[in-house]
């Protein structure tokens, strides 16, 4: 009879490998949500880890600008190992979060200033015929539309970076804010516009930057993807 081979250390190690392996496979199945999603067990080990209100909320988190005198955008930056890059980057974002606010904002100021009759304005109530004012508006609308992307285009450089921080896996993320003080300091150096324009919108700029009511609000759009 022959002699039994006892196996060798050398030959238990791929099996041993494997069955780590399967094991940690197991684990990781463990650890995903219903849907096949990472479940990072409220995020305590995540890359958001850390991260202050307004990088999970937005600007909606409470007591990020000052809502009565200020403008909020939320940016975000990825996968580049240039900080200065990446800075400029999410900043962007959060600026032009700023300024399709600020735009719809202005459009609705520009209304009362292009198409309100003088009349009215004067607190005289004689209304025009109803036929002028609709031709008014439509006559109008698009020459609003031109202004207030105009005038967002020339003074969402006075914006400034409040806050930023940077999540685990390098992402970066800014929160910048225009105020009612640098947009019309900026306005008023303008003179590519009318100079009748400038100073209606320089005197209700007040209008412009205070809260809209409630239901009356005008959906602005999601913020761009990193």
């Amino acid at each position: 009879m022959s002699p039994r081979v006892q196996p060798s250390s050398t030959n238990r190690w791929p099996f041993l490998t494997w069955t780590l392996g399967m094991a940690l496979v197991s684990i990781g199945a463990l650890a995903c949500a219903g849907d096949g999603t990472p479940a990072t067990f409220g995020d305590l080990d995540g890359p958001m880890a850390g991260a202050p209100d307004w990088v999970l909320d937005g600007c909606s988190a409470p007591d990020v600008y000052e809502a009565e005198t200020e403008l909020c955008g939320m940016g975000s930056a990825a996968g580049s190992r240039n900080v200065s890059l990446a800075r400029t980057a999410a900043m962007g974002r959060a600026r032009s979060q700023i300024q399709r606010e600020l735009e719809t904002r202005l459009k609705g100021v520009l209304r009362e200033i292009l198409i309100t009759p003088t009349s009215a304005k004067d607190g005289v109530e004689t209304p025009p015929e109803s036929d002028s004012v609709v031709q008014a508006e439509t006559t109008d609308s698009g020459h609003i539309q031109n202004v207030a992307t105009q005038i967002s285009r020339l003074t969402i450089g006075a914006s400034k970076l409040k806050e930023s921080w940077v999540a685990s896996d390098g992402t970066l993320y800014t929160l910048v804010t225009l105020n009612e003080t640098d947009f019309t300091g900026r306005l008023a150096q303008t003179h590519t516009l009318s100079e009748s324009i400038r100073e209606s919108v320089l005197a209700m700029a007040d209008s412009v930057f205070a809260p809209p009511a409630e239901g009356n609000l005008e959906t602005v759009g999601d913020s761009e993807s990193p």
